[in-house]
């Protein structure tokens, strides 16, 4: 895999006029409608022809991606010291973005949504976690590179404070998506919003953590109260047209509650019941006759496409964090069999059975990759790696 640079699923959907096109459909435009469904289409066809067409580059990975590379580095490779460490410090700096003295990191390209739109390099809560957990880790293991991580790590509270409170009582707090004006709150967003500020509450500064772990338990309260009696979120918390329940999203705020859980132990008995109901309806609901994760289980059909890996990624960790292992064996093998050609992992299979977008690193690929290695990693720790 190139860990350098990659195209992206959504980098042509950040060039202006076709960015503006897909907004305009939300607004009913049918002349946007025209637009997006001839690129949806050429992109189906021929994604990587057709960028390069559009002139759009493959662009270094975004932070996230980096930290995610570094947790496949610290949990594979022989030298899991200092060394892994100190390069994802000096690439970190290198893309670390600011916004009004905020540290953050979002995306490389412009990113339009329903929500808004947001210019490229904009931080993003639902990235700056993966950061943020990667730094907490040098900050826990490497005494030598501690201090430039604390440092880094110190520099979110100011991003995640100055997310626009979207709901904010004595006893919930919502945060924006990043620093915009938005329109609609998105429950997952949130659950990334409550590990940051767990994280900061445990190792960010010091005269700040009580403030911090109040934000933790008003975020997951919010979000307790907009979990559906059947168990799952919707992507906004809203009864709005355009809402969804997937997969991935889905499998985001149960991953992300159980690391707040483990960070913040007396949230545990708030938090378990509700990860298990959801556990328990995705299960139930969103794994095919296939064995594989579907794409939607409200709002959308799966379109062109069947399945998503970024869906199987997520669920592998799950069935990790849950320590299901032989399951994940299995379920490893099946992705595996289904998403590889050649050997190399596509982040889609579209609806005529085509594997599709080896290109595309960040979609599920990469998160893919880093579920193995979690999921190898628990297997070693239990004696089970055959020899």
């Amino acid at each position: 895999m190139n860990w350098q640079k990659s195209y992206d699923l959504y980098d042509i959907w950040g060039l202006r006029w076709i960015g503006n096109s897909k907004r305009a459909v939300y607004k009913g435009s049918a002349f946007g409608l025209l637009i997006c469904a001839i690129v949806v289409l050429l992109d189906f066809v021929a994604p990587v022809f057709f960028r390069r067409l559009l002139g759009v580059k493959p662009a270094l990975f975004p932070a996230h991606v980096i930290a995610m590379r570094m947790e496949i580095r610290a949990l594979t490779e022989v030298d899991r010291g200092s060394a892994v460490y100190s390069w994802f410090l000096s690439e970190i700096s290198s893309v670390e973005r600011h916004h009004d003295g905020c540290a953050g990191w979002g995306l490389p390209f412009d990113w339009f949504s329903k929500n808004g739109y947001y210019p490229a390099g904009s931080g993003f809560s639902t990235n700056t976690p993966y950061v943020m957990e990667a730094l907490s880790r040098i900050i826990l293991s490497c005494p030598e590179n501690s201090a430039d991580a604390k440092r880094i790590l110190n520099n979110t509270l100011s991003f995640f404070d100055a997310l626009p409170r979207q709901v904010d009582t004595n006893e919930l707090l919502a945060l924006s998506y990043a620093i915009a004006a938005e329109d609609r709150v998105v429950p997952n967003a949130n659950s990334y919003s409550a590990l940051a500020y767990a994280l900061l509450a445990v190792q960010g500064p010091e005269l700040e953590r009580a403030r911090c772990v109040d934000h933790v338990e008003r975020i997951v309260r919010w979000l307790l109260r907009e979990q559906s009696a059947e168990g799952y979120w919707r992507y906004y918390a809203d009864n709005l047209p355009g809402n969804f329940v997937d997969g991935f999203h889905t499998c985001f705020i149960m991953k992300n509650l159980i690391k707040v859980s483990a960070i913040l132990p007396e949230l545990q008995s708030d938090i378990e019941p509700a990860v298990f109901r959801c556990w328990n309806w995705f299960r139930e609901t969103m794994i095919d006759k296939s064995g594989l994760v579907k794409r939607f289980h409200q709002g959308k059909g799966s379109g062109l496409f069947k399945y998503e890996i970024y869906d199987q990624a997520e669920y592998l960790g799950l069935l990790v964090d849950f320590g299901l292992l032989d399951e994940a064996s299995t379920f490893q093998t099946l992705v595996l069999g289904r998403f590889s050609r050649k050997g190399v992992l596509h982040c889609r299979i579209d609806c005529l059975g085509r594997k599709w977008g080896a290109e595309f690193i960040r979609w599920g690929i990469a998160p893919f990759e880093l579920q193995l290695a979690r999921f190898e990693s628990a297997r070693e720790k239990i004696g089970c790696v055959e020899s």
